[in-house]
């Protein structure tokens, strides 16, 4: 986990875990509970890794509102996550089938616009920021990344008092 999680107790209630277990238990149990959307029960900013070996995979799981970064890219022999965009670059380009970096112009214009609108792109060519509310499941054979939560306009919260809303 990189980040924080706010809701630990509640968690922790509603999965029948010790109260004093650490955040990484309560996650694994939310994990295990409700797998690629367990992040929708996460309160926090925070990046979530999960190495699902029984499944041979390995989800990232990134905050909802999207407070704490995570990029992504591949090359032939490699699949590379990290909380910063060069880091990507980086290890890309190293070894055997590295891969050079090479600019994204349609981000470089939209970021030299002032105005940029595309979300999973970056500045390098192949090195994608996973959108807030979205996991990223990578397996010996494809790399997906899928919406776990929306906001939904039409909730409501009804509280009896005014107290109970603070």
């Amino acid at each position: 986990i990189d980040g924080r999680i706010d809701n630990l107790t509640e968690l922790a209630d509603a999965l029948g875990v010790a109260r004093s277990a650490s955040a990484p238990a309560v996650v694994l149990a939310a994990w295990r509970r409700w797998g690629l959307d367990c992040g929708a029960h996460l309160l926090g900013d925070f990046v979530v890794v999960v190495s699902d070996e029984a499944a041979g995979r390995v989800v990232c799981i990134r905050d909802p509102m999207g407070q704490r970064p995570l990029f992504h890219g591949a090359s032939a022999h490699r699949i590379v996550f990290a909380s910063e965009a060069h880091q990507v670059v980086r290890q890309l380009a190293v070894g055997p089938g590295g891969v050079r970096p090479v600019p994204n112009e349609g981000i470089v214009a939209e970021y030299l616009t002032g105005d940029p609108a595309t979300v999973a792109e970056t500045m390098w060519r192949g090195v994608y920021r996973l959108p807030p509310a979205h996991a990223l499941e990578i397996t010996a054979s494809d790399v997906t990344v899928r919406r776990y939560w929306d906001f939904d306009p039409g909730a409501r919260i009804r509280y009896a008092r005014d107290a109970e809303y603070a």
